[in-house]
């Protein structure tokens, strides 16, 4: 896995059921995931990302290890961060 990471924060709408949740995207070129369930939209990258470091779940747990291991950026809501951005949230990740 070489290809960047994206996290994106979404809603998903569920019509039948007249409702809404916050949640995120989490894909590269390999995998997509979708988390949902949160009551109000994360707008913060930064806060978006530790929200999502949070999730357990063996196909987020690959990108994030990934993301460490080798010291690579993200990008968030089409924003791309280094790795020296967002290394501190990542310290205790996987321990």
């Amino acid at each position: 896995m070489s290809n960047p990471v994206h996290l994106i924060a979404t809603t998903f709408e569920h019509p039948a059921m007249g409702t809404k949740d916050h949640g995120f995207i989490l894909s590269d070129n390999e995998a997509k995931i979708c988390f949902d369930g949160e009551e109000s939209v994360i707008m913060d990258d930064m806060e978006l990302l530790q929200f999502a470091l949070k999730q357990e779940g063996n196909d987020i747990q690959p990108m994030f290890e990934f993301i460490k291991e080798h010291e690579k950026g993200i990008n968030i809501n089409n924003q791309y961060y280094e790795w020296e951005e967002i290394k501190q949230y990542f310290e205790d990740y996987g321990e």
